[in-house]
C-alpha cells in the first residue's frame, strides 16, 4: 500500500487519509504544530503514562506514527478497547501504526489488524506513504526480515521506486539502543537496505526510554553524509526502563519521562524535538539535513554489538 499525498498540507492531509477522520481539535493557547508525532510502547493502563501522552497529543497537530506495543499485555480486543482506546482512541483517525511483540501475543495479531483496519495493511503489516516531500516506510519487525524474505524484497522495491530525497522508516524492535533489548540482529538486512537507498531516520520502540544516535552506518560507524539517525521512542506510556549501558554513537538519552518525538519535515532537512508529557528540565532538539545514498557495497558480516544484557518482552 503506497499513498501519494505529498502535495497536500498537513491539515488537509489528515482528512484525506481516512474517510472517518477524527474531528479537528480546538486550538488551545500555546499549541505547537508538527508534521509527525511518534511514540511506541503505549497502552499499559496500570501506568499514568498513556493518559498523559494522550492528553499531550490533544495540543499537537500532525500525523501520529505508533511504533508498536500499542495495547498491553497481550494485544487482545480487551487490551485495545479497555486501555489504548481510552487513552489514545480519540486520535485514531490520524494514527499510522506498526505492530509490536505484544500485539503478536494474540494469534497473528488479529485484534491489532481489526482495530486499525485498512490503515494497518494486514496481513503483513508493512506499507509506505509520502508526506511533506518525505517517503515514510512502516515495517513489521515481528515477521521474517531475512535477506530475500518477502518483506525485505518489498522494501528494496519500494525504496528503488521512490523519488523522495528524504526517507524515514519506523518499526517496533530496536536496532540501536542502550536499553534492555539492545540491538535486534535479525533487522540487519532491512537496515542495510535503508542505508543503501539513502534513508535519513529510523525510529523504533521496544526499549522503554528516549534515545537519539548520531548518523551511523549499519556497522555502527559514524557517517555524517550517508548515515542513519536512529531514535528510540519507547516513551508512549508503558512502564519506563532505565538504560543498561551507553551504546556507541548515542548522543542523547532519557528514561524518566513519558513523551513523544516531534518532527518538522522539509524538502531536504528536518527539525526534531522530544516533547515530554511531564515537567522536566530534559530537552533534546535540533536540525539535520537528509542523508544521501550510500555506496552499494556494504559489509554483510556485521557482528552483534556487545551482549544482550537482558531480554524482556516489555
Amino acid at each position: 500500500m503506497t499513498i501519494y499525498l505529498r502535495q497536500l498540507p498537513v491539515i488537509a492531509l489528515l482528512f484525506a487519509l481516512t474517510a472517518c477522520a477524527a474531528p479537528v481539535l480546538e486550538q488551545p493557547t500555546g499549541r505547537r504544530d508538527f508534521t509527525l508525532l511518534v511514540a511506541g510502547d503505549i497502552g499499559e493502563c496500570t501506568e499514568d503514562g498513556p493518559f498523559l501522552t494522550g492528553k499531550l497529543l490533544d495540543h499537537l497537530d500532525g500525523i501520529i506514527l505508533v511504533a508498536g506495543d500499542i495495547a498491553y499485555e497481550n494485544g487482545s480486543d480487551a487490551d485495545f478497547h479497555g486501555c489504548f482506546d481510552r487513552a489514545w482512541g480519540r486520535h485514531k483517525g490520524r494514527i499510522f501504526p506498526v505492530p509490536g511483540n505484544h500485539e503478536y501475543a494474540s494469534a497473528q495479531a488479529a485484534p491489532y489488524y481489526q482495530y486499525f483496519g485498512k490503515r494497518a495493511a494486514g496481513p503483513n503489516g508493512y506499507y509506505s506513504f509520502d508526506v511533506a516531500g518525505w517517503h515514510i516506510v512502516a515495517l513489521n519487525s515481528n515477521i521474517d526480515t531475512a535477506s530475500g524474505s518477502e518483506e525485505e524484497r518489498w522494501l528494496r522495491n519500494d525504496l528503488q521506486k521512490t523519488p523522495s530525497p528524504c526517507i524515514l522508516a519506523f518499526m517496533h524492535h530496536s536496532y540501536r539502543s542502550s536499553g534492555w533489548h539492545g540491538r535486534t540482529e535479525a533487522l540487519t538486512p532491512l537496515v542495510q537496505d535503508l542505508y543503501r537507498y539513502g534513508a535519513s531516520i529510523v525510529i523504533t520502540g521496544h526499549d522503554h526510554h528516549y534515545e537519539r544516535f548520531a548518523p551511523l552506518d549499519p556497522e555502527g560507524h559514524r557517517d555524517a553524509d550517508h548515515g542513519l539517525t536512529f531514535f528510540v521512542v519507547g516513551t508512549g506510556g508503558a512502564e519506563l526502563h532505565s538504560t543498561m549501558f551507553r551504546s556507541s554513537g548515542s548522543e542523547s538519552v532519557e528514561s524518566n519521562f513519558w513523551g513523544v518525538l516531534g518532527l518538522h519535515l522539509r524538502d531536504n532537512d528536518y527539525d526534531w524535538e522530544f516533547i515530554p508529557a511531564q515537567p522536566t528540565d530534559f530537552s533534546d532538539a535540533g536540525s539535520s539535513e537528509c542523508s544521501t545514498r550510500a555506496s552499494p557495497r556494504i559489509d554483510s558480516s556485521i557482528k552483534l554489538e556487545g551482549q544482550k544484557v537482558r531480554e524482556r518482552a516489555r
